[in-house]
């Protein structure tokens, strides 16, 4: 993978929070650890959310999917879980998490990666 650029709105909207710089500082070491844990190859320009990087990627067998890295805290923790129990039912599937944290692969159109 190339450097990672986090999105300079990430910047802008947690810079000035301590903990939250201190998890943006740590996303390129902490991307390269679910990259290889999982076998994804990053395959488009991050993306984020309000509080998360957003990383389209390919698992191993071909599948698109998108890699999203947030700081875990009290509004994050039960997010995959719950998105597991819906199941891709009204929303994302989850493929892969962490239950220690919050990352997690979730599922993602083809039709908005690159070949």
């Amino acid at each position: 993978m190339s450097e990672l650029v986090i999105p300079l709105t990430l910047w802008e909207l947690h810079g000035d929070d301590e903990d939250a710089r201190q998890w943006l500082e740590s996303l390129p070491d902490l991307t390269t650890t679910y990259l290889n844990r999982w076998s994804l190859e990053v395959v488009g320009t991050p993306l984020n959310g309000a509080a998360s990087l957003v990383l389209p990627v390919r698992r191993a067998d071909g599948t698109a999917a998108m890699l999203k890295l947030q700081q875990l805290n009290d509004e994050t923790e039960g997010e995959a879980l719950g998105l597991r129990t819906w199941n891709g039912d009204g929303a994302v599937r989850v493929l892969a998490d962490d239950p220690t944290r919050t990352e997690s692969i979730r599922s993602s159109s083809r039709s908005r990666l690159p070949a």
